[in-house]
């Protein structure tokens, strides 16, 4: 049984939502004696398994099938659309990465990725929307414009390595720096 599950109890204002808390996808094993038996309470027998915050797989298939699109029209640098999601598909392959190489369970649910480290750090939502816009204000659409303005093929390759390259440094970093923002928080706390 696949459902969405929606928390009552999670912690959410006007500045500060947290989807993943308020709202999951979850999949459902049940027996077939629970499913035919109708006075049973199916939402309260069976093994659940997180699928994850709503909309994020979702939302993935989406670009991915927007960036195959974008690569069929011939008016468009090839690889402007893995230019124009960098953000996102770096922040979801590093975290995927890091916590399979960490020997995490990289399919559980979690609270790694990079926006969710800077909500972490006291961030406002609104100040971590703006530090991803600030990336593809500052960063994703001048190498657009400029992958766009070369006749050569080849430097959509060389301007889509080098944002990736850029975005994985700025993650780490960006990791590393909320890591110690959160521990030196934790410590003055205790």
């Amino acid at each position: 049984l696949a459902h969405q599950q929606l928390n009552r109890l999670a912690r959410t204002s006007f500045d500060d939502v947290h989807w993943g808390n308020v709202l999951t996808n979850n999949l459902r094993a049940l027996s077939l004696d629970a499913v035919l038996r109708p006075s049973a309470n199916v939402l309260a027998t069976g093994r659940l398994h997180f699928l994850g915050d709503v909309g994020s797989g979702v939302l993935g298939l989406m670009i991915g099938v927007g960036v195959l699109w974008q690569m069929m029209i011939t008016e468009t640098a090839m690889l402007s659309g893995f230019v124009a999601c960098s953000a996102f598909v770096t922040d979801a392959t590093c975290t995927l990465l890091s916590r399979m190489f960490s020997g995490r369970r990289w399919y559980s649910a979690h609270r790694e990725h990079l926006y969710q480290w800077m909500t972490r750090t006291g961030m406002s939502h609104a100040r971590v929307v703006a530090w991803y816009m600030g990336w593809n204000l500052c960063v994703v659409a001048p190498v657009l414009y400029l992958a766009s303005r070369s006749a050569a093929p080849s430097s959509g390759l060389f301007w889509t390595v080098g944002i990736y390259a850029l975005a994985v440094a700025v993650w780490v970093a960006g990791k590393r720096w909320c890591l110690v923002k959160v521990k030196d928080a934790t410590k003055q706390k205790v």
